[in-house]
């Protein structure tokens, strides 16, 4: 919001100022980078869709449109995706088969670590990593919140993002974000 305020500056304003200058460089560094989420997000949305599997956008540059209308205002550092738990392993997959890797730790090394992890511990997502690229695959939304996914995906929301539809939580589901 700052660097937009910066951006209706007089020029000669902001070449006197360093500050303003870097200022500016590090959003369009942010614009660049929220830009290739966008194309990531839409390319990840679209495989899942086709492999069968349902999956719905949380947070991240669509919401960051329905507040400020510009994807830019919002800085995510990952995506966020969600996906039935039935579905949750062949989501993975997926995500693997398009060249993100799992972030490990000494707590899942293995998938029967992982599986003990996730029992004990509740733990609902998985991070995959991708060149600079963050994706948190979840099963469920929080620990708070037990809505099934079967009544998220029915009130949904489709938002168009570089042409392609993508699912998303509906307007009331997501109040909390």
């Amino acid at each position: 919001l700052v660097a937009a305020g910066v951006k209706k500056l007089p020029q000669e304003m902001i070449q006197q100022h360093i500050e303003l200058s870097r200022l500016l460089d590090v959003k369009n560094t942010y614009t660049l980078f929220t830009m290739q989420q966008m194309q990531l997000l839409a390319f990840v949305m679209s495989d899942l869709e086709v492999h069968g599997i349902r999956a719905l956008s949380l947070k991240g540059p669509l919401l960051a449109v329905d507040l400020y209308g510009n994807p830019e205002m919002r800085y995510s550092h990952d995506l966020d995706i969600l996906v039935s738990e039935a579905d949750f392993e062949k989501a993975c997959e997926r995500l693997e088969a398009g060249g993100f890797q799992e972030k490990i730790s000494a707590l899942n090394k293995t998938s029967k670590r992982r599986r003990i992890q996730e029992k004990q511990q509740g733990i609902i997502h998985r991070m995959y990593i991708r060149d600079d690229f963050c994706i948190e695959l979840h099963w469920k939304i929080s620990h708070r919140w037990d809505e099934p996914f079967d009544a998220l995906w029915e009130r949904r929301s489709r938002k168009k993002l570089l042409g392609k539809q993508i699912s998303c939580l509906g307007d009331l589901d997501n109040l909390s974000y």
